[in-house]
């Protein structure tokens, strides 16, 4: 299933993903929930251990690889056992937070 996906869809959706596919956002790091991506199967590609191997379809829409849907799904499920009445915007802090430091963020 190759499309764009607003990035506020994909936290909407985060649990239908299938855990072996990956997100691909923009090459700039400025994500909105307006952002539009993919979740595609990272195997779909020549050369698999090649990491700057990409799908097609990430290439011609201009994105990267930022991590694996099963990682994805472990920030959206932390951040929301943190904050009862999360929002997508905390939604988007996580996932920023992760990406950048590696780590699940501690919202306070």
């Amino acid at each position: 299933m190759e499309n764009l996906i607003r990035l506020g869809d994909i936290f909407n959706n985060a649990s239908d993903f299938l855990w072996k596919y990956a997100l691909y956002l923009p090459l700039d790091n400025d994500w909105t929930l307006e952002t539009l991506g993919a979740v595609l199967d990272p195997m779909d590609v020549e050369n698999p251990d090649d990491p700057e191997d990409i799908p097609d379809f990430a290439k011609k829409n201009s994105l990267k690889y930022i991590l694996m849907i099963g990682d994805f799904q472990q920030v959206v499920e932390n951040a929301r056992e943190q904050i009862i009445d999360i929002t997508q915007s905390d939604l988007l802090e996580a996932l920023k937070f992760y990406f950048k430091n590696d780590a699940f963020i501690e919202f306070s």
